[in-house]
């Protein structure tokens, strides 16, 4: 018996040491499915993150396929940090060791959403989401509680297009907020 837990522990040592994790992850709140986002694109984003004072620059690459979301993180030297794949309502997370960093996948996958998916998306089977909009906010709640709010930011006429938006969110349940500034937005 101390050999096989023994054998168990070196083995779960040796895995928690390669270079790139995965793992499936699972919410207790349903997501919403990325077949219900306007399919086939890929976006270069600025992302900016503020928390508790602190505040951290990323970029990301978010490409939707038919059937699948897949959101990659970058730091600011443009090396990857963290890779997140959405398939139906299963969500795989891939973190390199140098991320440090938790984020809260959830919560950002959900930012993704309500930036680009239209209200119907969040009327599904066992869904308790409500999407409320207020002019140029949006305000996400799970069961009469707000979770997300997310206002697009005024662009100069000249640049106000599909392809260049700016988002800020703010998570009620977190001290975090989120300015995602939309580089590029390409049709695939």
């Amino acid at each position: 018996m101390f050999r096989f837990l023994t054998f168990i522990i070196l083995c779960l040592f040796i895995t928690s040491c390669s270079n790139f994790h995965g793992k499936f992850v699972e919410y207790k709140r349903l997501l919403p499915d990325p077949n219900d986002l306007p399919c086939c694109w890929q976006i270069r984003e600025k992302i900016e993150i503020i928390s508790s004072s602190k505040q951290i620059s990323l970029s990301a690459v978010t490409v939707i396929s038919e059937k699948k979301l897949i959101v990659v993180i970058f730091d600011p030297l443009g090396r990857r940090l963290l890779n997140i794949s959405q398939t139906g309502r299963e969500v795989k997370v891939e973190k390199e060791k140098e991320m440090t960093l938790e984020l809260p996948i959830e919560l950002l996958l959900l930012g993704i959403f309500l930036v680009d998916m239209p209200d119907s998306g969040w009327s599904f089977k066992g869904s308790d989401w409500l999407v409320e909009r207020s002019g140029n906010k949006k305000i996400l709640k799970h069961a009469n509680s707000v979770i997300v709010s997310m206002t697009e930011v005024n662009l100069p006429f000249e640049e106000l297009t599909e392809n260049r938006m700016i988002s800020n969110l703010s998570y009620h349940d977190l001290d975090l907020e989120v300015k995602i500034t939309r580089l590029e937005k390409q049709r695939l």
